[in-house]
C-alpha cells in the first residue's frame, strides 16, 4: 500500500488572498526525503480513510480554530488517520495544542525536517523543526514546485502578483513578530534562476515576500545586475526595512531592474513607541531614515508602501499626533514630486511566539490564552471584523488586539471590547485619510 501525506491550509474569508508557498516546499521536501507520496488537499474528500495516511494542517493564528475543526472531522471519519498540526501559530504552543485528542503531532519551527522525523516514526508527539540551510533552500527550485502541483502553484498570488520567498527569518527581534532569529537565504544565482522560470512561465509580476529582503546589500545588487544582464522582463516588489533603503544608487539599480514598489514596515513614527516595539535601538535615527527612505524611493520612481500599526495598547493622543505630523510632512514633500504614499494600516495584535506574548505571560495572562481567545473570536468577533472591514485594515484577526480590549478583564480570561478605544482608532484613521500626499489602502 502506498504511504501518503496530504497537506492542507485552511482559509478564512477576511484574510488576504493567496495560498501559502510553504505547502509546496514542504511537499517537495517530503517527496525527496521520505518514502511517502505527497498531495495538496483541496477538500477532505480527497483523503482516503485508511492506514498509513498522514495529514499535515498548516495553521496561522487566524485559521487555528478552522484547523482544529478539520482535525476533528478527520478523526470522526477515521481514527487511523494521523493528524499533524504545524504552521506559524504553533510556535511555543505545542503542549497546549496537544491537549486536543484529535491532534497526533505538533510541529514547532520549520516543518520540512520535522515532518521527515514524524514519517520516519518518531515517538515524540511534539517535534521541533530545525531551519534549512541556504544550500538546502537552493536545492528546491520554482520548477520543482510547479511540477508538484501546477494548479495550486497558480494560487500563490497576492495583489495580482506571484508570491516568491528567497529568505527565511529576520535578524531583528521586533516585539510583535515571531520571525526574528536565524536568517537563511537562497543564493543570488538561485533567485535569478527562479525569477527566470517565473517570467518564462508567464508570471511577470512577482512579490518578494521575505520578511526583510533588503538586509544584504551585495545580494540585492547581484540580483539586480543579473536581471539586467539576462534581460529578464519582470515587475517586482519587496518587503524590507528603512535601513536598507538609504543608498540612492542601489535604489536606482533596483528601479532599472524592474522594482516598482517597496513595502516598508515602519510601524510607527513615535520614538518611545518604536522603542517599546523593539523596532530599533535608535528611534530618533530610525524615524529620520524612515522619512528619507520614503522620499528617496519616490525620487527614483519606486512606489513606497508603508505598513503602519494602529490600536497599540500604549497608543495615546501624543502617539497619534506624532504620527499624523510625520505623515503630513512626508505627504507635503512627495506631492512636490506629483506623487503620493500608500499606507497599509494594520490593527496591532499579539501572536504566539512573540516577545509581546512573553510579556503577557510575565504579567499573569494564562499561557493558553490563544485557545480561549481564538474560540471566542470565532463566535463573538463581529465587532473586530467590522472594524477591520470598515477601515480597510489588512491585518488583525486571530491575534489578541490588546489596544481595544479591557486588559484587567483579559488577565481573567474575559474578552471585553472597549468602545472608547474603538472610536479613537476610527477617528485617527479618518485624520490619516485627510492628509495630502497620503493614500490609505482600500481593497
Amino acid at each position: 500500500m502506498t504511504k501518503k501525506l496530504y497537506l492542507i491550509a485552511p482559509g478564512k474569508e477576511e484574510l488576504l488572498e493567496g495560498s501559502p508557498v510553504s505547502l509546496l516546499f514542504l511537499g517537495e521536501w517530503i517527496r525527496r526525503h521520505s518514502n511517502y507520496d505527497v498531495e495538496i488537499a483541496r477538500s477532505l474528500d480527497q483523503i482516503p480513510l485508511e492506514k498509513d495516511v498522514y495529514v499535515g494542517i498548516s495553521v496561522t493564528t487566524p485559521t487555528y480554530q478552522k484547523g482544529l475543526e478539520i482535525a476533528r472531522e478527520l478523526k470522526r471519519r477515521s481514527q487511523d488517520i494521523k493528524v499533524i498540526l504545524g504552521g506559524p501559530h504553533t510556535k511555543g504552543q505545542g503542549k497546549i495544542i496537544k491537549r486536543h485528542k484529535e491532534v497526533d503531532y505538533v510541529v514547532e519551527g520549520e516543518g520540512e525536517k520535522a515532518l521527515v522525523k514524524i514519517l520516519d516514526g518518531t515517538k515524540e508527539s511534539i517535534v521541533y523543526g530545525d531551519p534549512l540551510s541556504s544550500g538546502e533552500l537552493d536545492s528546491v527550485s520554482v520548477s520543482d514546485l510547479i511540477t508538484l502541483d501546477s494548479e495550486y502553484f497558480t494560487t500563490l498570488r497576492q495583489f495580482g502578483r506571484m508570491n516568491y520567498i528567497s529568505t527565511r527569518g529576520c535578524p531583528y527581534h521586533c516585539s510583535f513578530c515571531a520571525s526574528g532569529g536565524i536568517v537563511t537565504k537562497k543564493s543570488a544565482r538561485k533567485v535569478i534562476e527562479d525569477l527566470e522560470i517565473l517570467t518564462n512561465g508567464g508570471f511577470s509580476k512577482v512579490s518578494m515576500q521575505d520578511n526583510y529582503f533588503g538586509y544584504d546589500y551585495s545580494r540585492i545588487e547581484k540580483i539586480c545586475r543579473e536581471i539586467l544582464a539576462r534581460g529578464i522582463k519582470i515587475d517586482w516588489d519587496c518587503q524590507t526595512r528603512v535601513e536598507s533603503m538609504q543608498d540612492e544608487g542601489l535604489l536606482r539599480l533596483m528601479k532599472s531592474a524592474g522594482c516598482s514598489a517597496v513595502y516598508i514596515g515602519i510601524e510607527n513614527f513615535h520614538p518611545a513607541t518604536l522603542s517599546r516595539m523593539d523596532k530599533t535601538k535608535y528611534s530618533a535615527e530610525y524615524t529620520r531614515m524612515s522619512k528619507e527612505a520614503i522620499i528617496k524611493l519616490v525620487g527614483v520612481g519606486i512606489k513606497p508602501l508603508i505598513d503602519l500599526q494602529v490600536g497599540l495598547p500604549y497608543e495615546n493622543q501624543e502617539v497619534r499626533e506624532e504620527n499624523l505630523r510625520a505623515l503630513g510632512d512626508i505627504g507635503k514633500v512627495v506631492q512636490t514630486y506629483c506623487s503620493e504614499v500608500e499606507i497599509f494600516l494594520q490593527l496591532s495584535v499579539v501572536y504566539p511566539g512573540t516577545i509581546d506574548f512573553h510579556r503577557l505571560l510575565e504579567e499573569g495572562v494564562s499561557e493558553d490564552i490563544f485557545e480561549s481567545f481564538t474560540e471566542w473570536e470565532e463566535e463573538n468577533g463581529e465587532e473586530i471584523k467590522r472594524l477591520l472591514e470598515e477601515n480597510h485594515l489588512i491585518h488583525g484577526t486571530g491575534g489578541i488586539p490588546l489596544g481595544i480590549l479591557d486588559y484587567e478583564r483579559l488577565k481573567k480570561g474575559e474578552f471585553i471590547i472597549d468602545q472608547t478605544r474603538i472610536q479613537a482608532i476610527k477617528d485617527y484613521i479618518c485624520k490619516i485619510r485627510k492628509l495630502g500626499g497620503i493614500r490609505v489602502y482600500s481593497d
